[in-house]
Formats: structure tokens, C-alpha cells, sequence
């Protein structure tokens, strides 16, 4: 790396980026570089351009470091590379030319910049203007005396109206004050309609909690409260983009969480290092924001390496807005303000019209438009405001205290992976006997009470009146409903099956149900809005070609744009009922290759030391990566716990497949261990970004440890022990493979496995309930994790004060072992102490000041700038996550000074 003053370039997704000073410190308190900004950028470029990208970018520059000024830039400056796409915008005072994130590289020319925020609105780019959006933000922003904890109460309901209102959201915590919640919507939307769903989820829940929530912008009156801002989804507006670094003391980032963080209490923003960590170990959170396919996390990779080409997966089928404000080249947008986190200088031109001018839902790819109206498929309701689906007034109705039916989140639903959407006919003996048709759609079963069942003969048309929507659970619900309640009686499954769509509008659908007694093409027709109710008729013309022309009939489709087709598993997959006529041969070539394998289980972080052994099996944490592998006798096929192909990492374990001799399903760790046989992540990372080829890297090794299928019997319901008994009859085979290892089970209780873990120098232990079941793909309390930070004792031989909030105060301590000349440099330490604490160390340190530094080497410029060196006498114990390649601490914190030792004892 080159020092400071020197020019240098580095390579990313194949173009030269200058990138000049990388040892210039951005971030004082931890010592962040640019290097590090470029290195964090270069690891998350694949999920920002998921989430900021085909958006235009304000950035926020912070050239000298954030203790020092900043500024937003909008406008795109004449010295960027060529290749940084731009998009002009007209504002109501002057012309915006932003640039627009596309690749691994623009990023890394932000990272030259300094441009540690980018903010981004929630709509995306159609045809060189503002698009629609396929997501709403909520912004949670704690008003003074408010903690962050007390916020995430506040997500946890605006959670569950979103979940009410069958939106799915992803918490954020923002990196500055705050928490950001995101919700996935069905349709791609106006930023109006947009702001319009997040502003009355913000009015609903300050009524319900005014002495906690505001809704209202005065800021005199936040104090004690957290403000629920629904503003940042107008088209005007922008938010730091998830994952985005923040300019504050420390380099903390817009980081996802889980909901169980958010409810466990003692949350705290993250760095950058502790997202690229999380990320290795539990993906993306996001995962699903978007709509697409299993994301990726990442690897951490170094500036050279080369990021994953991951196109933007805005939503192509996004329709124009025609707004008032109108782009001028490739890609377009609005103007853009800060999130409420900043105030952005250019507020003022956000009086641009929010109400959009729609000319009418114009698709981007014409013959893709042309298709889906011919197939006539479209789920969503035809006016502009976004698909909501509520529950709200099924629950009205009923007092689950009272009645045996489900209710949302209760039941799970009865299904396999790949089954299209369901519908169920259930025979309801109530105060007249009728029976009840249901169709999954948008997350929830839409119902019709038809009196006589379905007709089975085309001139047979019978009523059907349009009922409240159902959750998912109740198409497997049997029982008795008591009297007095709603619906009171008895009701048993008549039919149940899988369904094709083929037409779904607001006062037509056409279906194809598939089940074991009816079966068949039919039409439900509306005939009165104001009293629900609908004409179901069985067609007279039943044959697919009528209305697929000749093409092949998809089998068990989903509606477009229902979210209930990724939740199980695609659109085009296998279910009962009528057989697929999709063309195998395209699929020849990889015949003889096994099918996918599911992806892994995940554990939740928590305290496991006191598990007894009896209830309990502890393996150990592995610091690699998560994968799925599947073999079939012949070949075999890898997964990461991100749904990524790992295959070519299959050759390097080559003969597992034939070792097995037959086909199996196993989930295991990937991990390069160092010369003490403990497991190095940096190599790993740097040997899967070469794709194992990296020759002076150690070769990567698989850790098996638990097995989900052997010659087809699935083993996913049956208990860990079981599993683990097919696990070590298989150990003999899978043990012959070069590299391919089956760790022991260690001895419990939980205490003494951590104990053990921490002998070996693993990162953790695992903690596995013996009769849990093998969840994949989901996070569960079935299986605990616990991580070990590892402790350190140093000597201080220096220390830099503080500057910005920490003025006048210790800003870090220089740490050092001794050598035989003086301290050999190990890093510094600036988080962990308390402000008490802080002003106490300086108290001890200022004695023992000295002109000279008492380290062997000069200091990295970094770390002696305004350094003020002491007498090498004082010890202190930090925690860190092990050293980097140049033998600095990796994320220390401070945790106190050991006044039983001297620094001869070290």
C-alpha cells in the first residue's frame, strides 16, 4: 500500500480506479483509512448496487476525515472516469447530472471521493426516468432522551401493523441515531401511493402510543418520543442506502438486523468489520427486499479483487411515473434530499411535485408486456395505490381466545417446496350449510362462500359472496367454530389442491384448479361491488391452447408479482395436478448433475454456558463458509447459506461423490486452517476470491457436521440425533476424501465446550437441541451460537486525544509488547472506556509523558499524528477478534487496566 503523497491504482471489476493517500485516516477514533473504505465498499458492492443501485446518488463527502467539515455532492464533477454512468435531472432551480451506481467500480471511485454516505431515493430508474417503487421506508428517529433499545420496541410494533397489513419488513439500523424499517410491496407504486401506506401505518400506530410516538414533523415536540417519519418515501427524498458507511465518529453502517437483535435488547450500531463479519456468517438480511433470488453476501475481498458482476435487480417492469420532473439521459430521477438523519443544503428543491402524472402503466420491455397481457396473469388490482392485503378485518370478526382457528403466524402451512399456490374447498356446516373457496394470493387466502359448491357442467353458474380474507393456516384447519361465534360450526376439508392463474382482476379471475375431486378451468365474475358478490362458472372451454395459444401451459403459476412465489420456491416447479410440458432437453446437459441442495439451517446468537448436555449436543463454531452439498453418486453440487453456487470449489474434495456411492445431502463448513490448525478467515476469503486457485494459499478444507438426505430418505424431520447417528455411519466414507473432515461432538455442558473451543482457538461453539429438526434456511432457537472474543495484554506506550465530540478527551491509546529494544507496535484502542473512564486513564498517563516514542518502529503516520508518548508502565487487557496480516488488533475494545502485572510479566 502506498504511503501518504504517493499515487497509486487498483483494480476493480476489471477497470483502473486512481486511488491516491489509502493510509489516510477517515475515521480518528478506530483509525479507519481509505484503504479500509475502499475495502469495505469493494465487499458490499454486490448488495448496494441490490438495494442503491439504478438510482440516482446524492453523496456525502468527508474529504478530511469526519472530524473534520463535510459536504453533499450531487452533481457528477467533469474529472470523474467516463465510465461512471450519470442521469441529468431538472429541478425547479437548477439541473442535477448525478452518477448512478452500477458496478464494483463506480463504488470504488466513491471510496476515492471520500463519499462515505450515499443516499438514494426508493424508486428506481425506468427508461432514463423516475420509476416506480417496489418498497416503502420508515425512518425511526429518537428524539432526545430516547435510546436505542426504546426505538426498537417502536419497530417491533410498526412490525407487526406492517405484518397486518401482509407486508414483510426488514429492520435497519441506521448508523446514526435511529432504525430504518423496509417493506416489500407486491406492485411497483408511485412514490405517492408509497408515502400514502408508510404515512398511515406512522398515524395508526401514534394513536395508538401517543405518549411514545409522534407522527408529526415539529420537532418541538419529539422529546421522549420516537418520531415515525413516512416523509423519506417521497419521490423528493432519499435515505442512506442499506449497508451505506456513515460520516459519524466511528465508522458505523447502515446495518440490517434481525428481529430478534431488535427484541433481545442492548442494541448498538455496527462497524464496518462487524457487517463484513455477520455477513460471512449469517448472509443477507435483506434478503427479500428486492423480490430476487438468494443475494449473496460477500467475502470480505481486499481493493484488486475483482467483486462479483451482480447486476442492479431493480425491478425492470417498473412503470413510468411521468413525473414532473424529467431526466435527460440514460437513467433519471428525481431530486434528491437528505435522509432526517442529515440536512441536506439543498432542501429547498424539494418542493418538486410529489403527485405523479401517470400516462398509463408503460413497461419497459414491450414484448414481456405483450406477453403477460396475452397470458392475462396480472394479480394486482388495476388502480395506482399499492397491494395491501389485510387481515385486520378477519381478526375483527373473531376473539382467538374464543375460536380454534388459526391465526396468522400460528399454523404453518402444508406444503412442499416448489408447490404452486393452494386452494382449499372446505365444507362449513354453520347456520346453513355452504361451502367455503379459497385461493392463496398475496400472501393470504381470498374467500368466497359459494352456497352449492362449484359446478361441475359449463351451464351450470352458481353464486359465490366475496368474504373477508383468511392467513395461510386455515387451509388445513378442521374443527368445531363454538357458538356464539362467528361462523359458528363445523367445517372440514372438502378439496384441496394446487392452482394455475391465468387472468386475476378486480372483477374477473380465471383458475385452473388441480384437486382430487374438482378439477378444472374456472371463471369467478363479479356482479355487485357493494354486496361482494361473484358468479362461479365451470368453462365450457376447458382446453389450455384456448388461451395460452399454442404455447407450453405453465405449471402451478403464481400470480404475477405475488410474493408468495418466492416463498415457495418459483413460479415454474413441479406440485400436483396436470403434468408439465416444459422441454427437457434444455436441461441435457446437466442431467447427470444432482438437484440443488436446501439451504442450511442457521443458529441464533446466545448465551449457551449454562445448557445442560442431556438436552444439549455442543459442536464446534468454524470461522468459513456456510454450504449445502448435494452429490448423487457421480457429481457433486455446492451451496453457500446464501443460495450461491459454490461448485467450483466441488473439484477441490475430488472422489466424494463416487466415495459415498450414493446420493446424499450433507451440511458442512468450508475453512483453511493455519499452521496451529485453527481456522484463518482472511485466507479463506483472499482463496474463494481466486476461486481455490491461489496456490500460496493453504487449500480449503470441508468440515461436515450434520447430514440431510442419504439414497432419497429425507431426514430433515427427524431429530439431530438421529441425523447424527447417519452422520457417523457415513464418517469412515466421507473421512477417505481428502480435506473432508467430520469433527467430534464435544463433551457438554455448555461451559465446558466453550471452555474446549476456546483451548483449540475455534471462534465458537454451537449448541444444537438432540430433538430439533433440521429447519432449512431459517433462523432458529433450536440451534444457539456463542462466539469467543479473544483477550490481550499490552503495554501503553503512547496516546492521541480526542477530537469532535471527544475534544479535550483520550481519543485512543498506541499499544505495544515488549521487544528487547522497547514496544513492538500491536495497534491502537479508541472504543470500549467510558467518558469517567477515559478521563481517568488520562489522570494516569500524563505523569508519564515522554519526548521520544518507546515503540522499535515508527508508527504508521496514522497512528503518530498528534501522538503524545508516555513511559512504557502501564497494562491493560482489551478484547479483539484476533490480528490482521500485519499483526495489528482486529476490532479492540478496551476492557481495563491490569495493575496485577508489569509490563516485564508480558
Amino acid at each position: 500500500m502506498a504511503t501518504k503523497g504517493q499515487k497509486e491504482s487498483v483494480k476493480v471489476d476489471g477497470r483502473t480506479v486512481r486511488f491516491t493517500h489509502p493510509d489516510k485516516v477517515l475515521y480518528e477514533a478506530t483509525g479507519t483509512t481509505k484503504a479500509d473504505v475502499l475495502e469495505y465498499y469493494t465487499a458490499v458492492a454486490p448488495l448496494l448496487m441490490t438495494y442503491a443501485g439504478n438510482r440516482p446518488v446524492t453523496r456525502k463527502r468527508w474529504p478530511d476525515g469526519t472530524d473534520a467539515d463535510s459536504f453533499f455532492e450531487k452533481n457528477l464533477p467533469q474529472h470523474a472516469p467516463d465510465w461512471v454512468p450519470s442521469v441529468t435531472i431538472e429541478h425547479s432551480s437548477r439541473t442535477v447530472r448525478y452518477p448512478v451506481l452500477d458496478s464494483p467500480a463506480t463504488l470504488a471511485w466513491f471510496a476515492q471521493q471520500a463519499a462515505l454516505e450515499l443516499h438514494v431515493p426508493q424508486w428506481t430508474l425506468t427508461n432514463g426516468e423516475p420509476g416506480r417503487t417496489r418498497r416503502i421506508v420508515i425512518d425511526l428517529d429518537p428524539g432526545e432522551g430516547v435510546e436505542l433499545d426504546t426505538t426498537a420496541k417502536v419497530a417491533l410494533r410498526v412490525r407487526d401493523l406492517l405484518s397486518e397489513a401482509g407486508l414483510e419488513s426488514f429492520p435497519v439500523t441506521s448508523g446514526s441515531k435511529g432504525i430504518h424499517l423496509y417493506a416489500r410491496l407486491d406492485k411497483a407504486v408511485t412514490a405517492a401511493s408509497a408515502s400514502k401506506v408508510a404515512k398511515e401505518i406512522a398515524q395508526s400506530l401514534a394513536k395508538q402510543t401517543p405518549d411514545l410516538v409522534t407522527a408529526t414533523m415539529k420537532r418541538s415536540i419529539r422529546d421522549g418520543k420516537v418520531f415515525v417519519d413516512w416523509s423519506q418515501n417521497s419521490g423528493a427524498k432519499t435515505t442512506v442506502a442499506p449497508y451505506s458507511l456513515r460520516g459519524r465518529a466511528e465508522p458505523w453502517v447502515a446495518a440490517p438486523r434481525s428481529w430478534e437483535e431488535l427484541g433481545d435488547g442492548g442494541l448498538t450500531h455496527l462497524h464496518w468489520d462487524d457487517v463484513l463479519k455477520r455477513l460471512d456468517s449469517d448472509g443477507d438480511l435483506l434478503d427479500g427486499l428486492e423480490g430476487t433470488a438468494k443475494k449473496g453476501g460477500s467475502a470480505k475481498k481486499k481493493p484488486a479483487t475483482k467483486a462479483p458482476a451482480k447486476k442492479t435487480p431493480a425491478e425492470k417492469k417498473a412503470s413510468s411515473s411521468g413525473s414532473a420532473s424529467r431526466a435527460k439521459k440514460s437513467s433519471g430521477g428525481k431530486k434528491s434530499s437528505s435522509s432526517s438523519d442529515d440536512e441536506d443544503p439543498d432542501r429547498a428543491d424539494t418542493d418538486a411535485d410529489d403527485t405523479d402524472g401517470s400516462t398509463g402503466d408503460t413497461d419497459s420491455d414491450g414484448a414481456d408486456t405483450r406477453a403477460a397481457e396475452a397470458e392475462g396473469c396480472d394479480a394486482s388490482p388495476t388502480s395506482e395505490d399499492a397491494v395491501v392485503t389485510s387481515l385486520a378485518e378477519y381478526r375483527r370478526k373473531r376473539d382467538r381466545r374464543r375460536t380454534p382457528e388459526p391465526f396468522e403466524d400460528e399454523v404453518e402451512t402444508d406444503r412442499s417446496e416448489g408447490d404452486g399456490p393452494i386452494f382449499v374447498i372446505q365444507e362449513h356446516h354453520a347456520r346453513r350449510l355452504h361451502y367455503d373457496l379459497r385461493l392463496e394470493h398475496h400472501g393470504v387466502l381470498a374467500s368466497w362462500a359459494v352456497p352449492k359448491n362449484l359446478p361441475t357442467e359449463p351451464k351450470d353458474r352458481r353464486l359465490a359472496v366475496n368474504t373477508e380474507d383468511h392467513p395461510l393456516g386455515y387451509e388445513t384447519f378442521e374443527g368445531t367454530i363454538p357458538k356464539g361465534e362467528y361462523g359458528a360450526g363445523h367445517m372440514t376439508i372438502w378439496d384441496r389442491g394446487t392452482y394455475e392463474c391465468e387472468k386475476w382482476r378486480e372483477d374477473e379471475i380465471i383458475v385452473w384448479l388441480d384437486g382430487d375431486k374438482v378439477s378444472g378451468r374456472y371463471v369467478l365474475v363479479r356482479t355487485s361491488a357493494e354486496k361482494n358478490q361473484w358468479i362461479v362458472q365451470y368453462m365450457k372451454d376447458q382446453s389450455p391452447d384456448s388461451f395460452y395459444g399454442g404455447r407450453d401451459n405453465p405449471k402451478s403459476r403464481y400470480p404475477e408479482g405475488d410474493k408468495s412465489a418466492s416463498r415457495s420456491g418459483g413460479s415454474g416447479s413441479g406440485g400436483s395436478g396436470r403434468a408439465s410440458r416444459s422441454d427437457d432437453s434444455d436441461r441435457s446437459d446437466s442431467a447427470a448433475r444432482p438437484d440443488t441442495p436446501p439451504l442450511p439451517m442457521i443458529p441464533t446468537a446466545a448465551e449457551v454456558t449454562g445448557l445442560p448436555d442431556d438436552t444439549w449436543a455442543f459442536e464446534g463454531k468454524w470461522d468459513g463458509y456456510r454450504v449445502t452439498v448435494a452429490t448423487n453418486g457421480e457429481q457433486t453440487r455446492l451451496v453457500s447459506r446464501n443460495g450461491n453456487s459454490m461448485d467450483w470449489l466441488a473439484d477441490g474434495f475430488p472422489g466424494l461423490a463416487e466415495t459415498l456411492e450414493k446420493p446424499a445431502v450433507i451440511d458442512a463448513e468450508l475453512v483453511i486452517l493455519d499452521s496451529n490448525g485453527v481456522p484463518d478467515f482472511a485466507s479463506l476469503a483472499k482463496q474463494a476470491a481466486a476461486e481455490g486457485k491461489d496456490s500460496s494459499l493453504p487449500p480449503v478444507e470441508l468440515f461436515v457436521f450434520d447430514v440431510l438426505e442419504v439414497d432419497g430418505v429425507d431426514l430433515q424431520s427427524q431429530p439431530w440425533e438421529r441425523r447424527r447417528e447417519v452422520l457417523d455411519l457415513l464418517a469412515p466414507a466421507l473421512t477417505e476424501v481428502e480435506r473432508v473432515h467430520v469433527p467430534d461432538v464435544l463433551d457438554g455442558p455448555g461451559d465446558r465446550a466453550l471452555a474446549e473451543a476456546e483451548e483449540y482457538g475455534w471462534e465458537g461453539i454451537v449448541a444444537k437441541r438432540r430433538d430439533s429438526k433440521y429447519e432449512s434456511g431459517r433462523r432458529s432457537k433450536a440451534w444457539l451460537k456463542q462466539k469467543l472474543l479473544t483477550t490481550t495484554e499490552a503495554v501503553v506506550g503512547g496516546w492521541r486525544p480526542g477530537k469532535g465530540g471527544r475534544s479535550g478527551s483520550l481519543g485512543s491509546l498506541l499499544l505495544g509488547v515488549p521487544a528487547e529494544t522497547g514496544l513492538a507496535y500491536i495497534g491502537r484502542v479508541g472504543t470500549g472506556f467510558t467518558d469517567k473512564q477515559a478521563r481517568a486513564l488520562l489522570d494516569e498517563l500524563e505523569p508519564l509523558r515522554r519526548k521520544t516514542s518507546p515503540f522499535v518502529e515508527q508508527l504508521p503516520a496514522d497512528a503518530r499524528r498528534d501522538a503524545i508518548w508516555v513511559l512504557p508502565k502501564i497494562v491493560v487487557e482489551v478484547r479483539h477478534q484476533g490480528f490482521t496480516d500485519d499483526g495489528n488488533l482486529r476490532q479492540p475494545s478496551w476492557r481495563d487496566i491490569r495493575r496485577d502485572k508489569l509490563p516485564g510479566d508480558l
